[in-house]
């Protein structure tokens, strides 16, 4: 059964006077993902050829980050031992695999955001080709600090054909509503291999999909639990972040054990899965 306060009081007490550890790993994540971002950021002004592979390999080193604290936080859930730094380092063992794993999960999501918001560009786009020679017009003459010029273009875009204007809303909500369910589709697949890291990436998937079954909109509500937390982070100025991304992965971990020890349970999946 998925308790969603007994998995977060069980992330608390696995935290409990270990904490030090998950913040400094916290702080050394945020330092290395915010130098990676600044740095191909940089790269990508200097060098707008170059945006795509400075994507692709943010997306990797912060994936393989991800996954590497995972792996060290799911050694804390199953072991009560003092951990130390180099047990955080060994999570980068899995670097190859989780570098498969997060371009595997990318591209899934990349093509279900296609597919999700395809119809909304769709009517987009009609109301934008609709005299389209004073819209091109109108765009060429916004600046790009212009927010107030941005703003009424958009306006009257909307207001020209209310109509199509509401089918776009509505369509845009619904894509994202359904991408964000495919989202929570795949949430599971970097705990799926941080537990068994045998399971191929490809397996690993599947295997999420199942176990997600019924569950994504636990999880989603679970997340949503931490939006609180988060806002307390603003009032902090992100200091917040070093104790809450410890116990929000934490959780995380817990309610995949707890997922899948359900549907182990139910006869959902098997044993001979998870290898």
């Amino acid at each position: 059964m998925f308790n969603r306060q007994e998995l977060k009081l069980a992330a608390r007490k696995q935290l409990a006077s270990r904490m030090l550890l998950p913040v400094l790993i916290t702080l050394f994540t945020i330092a290395v993902s915010s130098t990676v971002s600044g740095s191909t950021r940089m790269l990508g002004k200097n060098l707008p050829a170059l945006n795509f592979l400075v994507s692709f390999l943010s997306i990797v080193i912060n994936g393989t980050l991800a996954f590497a604290a995972y792996a060290f936080y799911n050694e804390m859930r199953l072991s009560d031992e003092p951990k130390v730094f180099g047990d955080y380092i060994n999570g980068f063992n899995l670097a190859p695999k989780a570098v498969c794993a997060v371009l595997w999960r990318a591209l899934f999501i990349y093509l279900w955001a296609i597919l999700c918001l395809l119809p909304s560009n769709v009517v987009l786009v009609s109301m934008l080709v609709t005299n389209i020679e004073s819209k091109t017009q109108a765009i060429a003459n916004i600046s790009p600090d212009d927010t107030k010029a941005a703003a009424a273009f958009i306006i009257n875009l909307f207001t020209e054909d209310p109509l199509k204007g509401m089918l776009y809303v509505i369509l845009l909500i619904t894509g994202i509503c359904a991408l964000t369910v495919k989202v929570y589709q795949y949430s599971l697949h970097a705990k799926i291999i941080v537990n068994h890291p045998q399971i191929s990436v490809t397996h690993a998937l599947n295997l999420s999909k199942t176990l997600t079954k019924g569950n994504k909109w636990n999880l989603f509500v679970m997340d949503l639990s931490f939006i609180g937390w988060y806002m307390l982070c603003i009032v902090t100025l992100g200091v917040g972040l070093l104790w809450i991304t410890p116990y929000h992965r934490m959780t995380w971990l817990n309610a995949y054990a707890a997922i899948e020890a359900q549907a182990l349970e139910n006869k959902i999946i098997r044993e001979e899965d998870l290898v």
